[in-house]
């Protein structure tokens, strides 16, 4: 009932009115397809400097290499840095399972550490995120299908990712966390890590919902 209540609060934050399509070949991304270009020099007020977007993917990447090798795989995360695309992809060749991430997405003035982290984890739950999968007119795919990667990303991988964290400092260093979410995070979770950590994933939600709100006008 937990991970139910938490969930339907992730989802109400991120997927309301968004539609999420990553294709398994790395044709399309985590977001609507678009022309928007972030060069390193355009870089405004908010989003993520090179250090906090290398920070970011190297957490990620300590918890979840490890994971992917017992899975099969080998985790290649593409660090495009100086690439201006405000997107992120998945795709795979043979055993290199992709993860692609851009600049240009993590210098997004909306864009927040945790909200990065919580792109990076929703591209890696279509390579280990489990069922349900993408289904096409001939195969059943490799990746897990968009609903059961954000489930992955928010209430397992940021889980992990967050565990070992000073995630109360960091919730007391947020400005404007809504009181509704407060609310339902203690509503759900009994300690003040956990409570603190709920916090986190949905203002991570929060920060993509406003991306995919900047994007659309």
């Amino acid at each position: 009932m937990k991970v139910f209540k938490q969930g339907l609060l992730v989802a109400a934050l991120v997927l309301s009115n968004s539609v999420m399509a990553c294709s398994e070949d790395g044709s399309t991304g985590f977001l609507p397809e678009n022309n928007l270009k972030i060069s390193v020099g355009q870089k405004r007020k908010g989003g993520l400097t090179e250090e906090q977007f290398n920070a970011v993917i190297d957490k990620v990447e300590a918890v979840y290499d490890s994971i992917v090798t017992t899975e099969g795989g080998e985790l290649n995360v593409n660090r495009n840095w100086t690439d201006g695309t405000v997107n992120a992809y998945a795709s795979r060749s043979g055993k290199v399972w992709n993860v692609a991430m851009f600049g240009g997405l993590a210098r997004h003035e909306t864009v927040t550490e945790d909200g990065f982290a919580l792109v990076v984890c929703h591209e890696l739950g279509h390579h280990i995120g489990g069922a349900p999968k993408k289904v096409s007119a001939w195969s059943n795919s490799w990746a897990s299908n968009e609903g059961q990667a954000d489930y992955f990303a928010n209430l397992k991988c940021l889980r992990r990712v967050f565990e070992n964290e000073s995630s109360l400092r960091i919730v007391r260093a947020m400005k404007d966390v809504p009181e509704e979410v407060v609310n339902k995070c203690k509503a759900v979770w009994e300690t003040a890590k956990d409570r603190a950590i709920c916090i986190r994933g949905s203002m991570a939600g929060m920060s993509v919902a406003k991306l995919f709100q900047s994007l659309r006008s």
